[in-house]
C-alpha cells in the first residue's frame, strides 16, 4: 500500500517537473512585404533542448479562418523559431492573427496589422 502511494507520488512529481520546464512562446514578431506578399514570423521561445521542447506549429488566420500554417519537429534555434509564409491573394483585410503552439504546453496569439508599423517596404 505504501509502495503504491509512493509510486503515485513519484509519478505526479515527474509530470509536474515536466510542466515546470515547459512554457508557451513569449513573443511574436511579424513583418509583411506587400511586394512579394511574404509574411516573416519570428516566435520567441527560449529553450535548452531544441529537439525536445520547441514551437510545434505556427498558424496565420484572418476572420477566424486559417489561411496558412506550418508544423515543426524541432526549433531552429535555442531562442526562437522563424519562418516565412507566402500569402498570395488570401488577404481580405489588413489584420491577421498569428498563433504559435509549444509542443509541451501552452500557446501564444497576436493580432497584427499588415498596414502598420511592422510593414516592410
Amino acid at each position: 500500500m505504501i509502495k503504491k502511494q509512493l509510486l503515485m507520488l513519484l509519478g505526479a512529481l515527474l509530470i509536474a517537473c515536466q510542466f515546470a520546464y515547459a512554457h508557451p512562446p513569449t513573443g511574436i514578431t511579424a513583418k509583411y512585404n506587400p511586394m512579394t506578399k511574404e509574411l516573416k514570423v519570428i516566435v520567441s521561445h527560449p529553450v535548452n533542448k531544441k529537439y525536445r521542447h520547441y514551437v510545434k506549429k505556427i498558424e496565420v488566420s484572418q476572420d477566424n479562418k486559417i489561411i496558412a500554417e506550418k508544423s515543426f519537429v524541432r526549433q531552429t534555434s535555442k531562442v526562437s523559431e522563424f519562418t516565412t509564409f507566402k500569402l498570395n491573394d488570401t488577404i481580405t483585410n489588413e489584420n491577421i492573427t498569428i498563433k504559435a503552439y509549444c509542443n509541451i504546453s501552452g500557446e501564444l496569439e497576436k493580432t497584427v496589422s499588415l498596414n502598420g508599423a511592422e510593414r516592410k517596404q
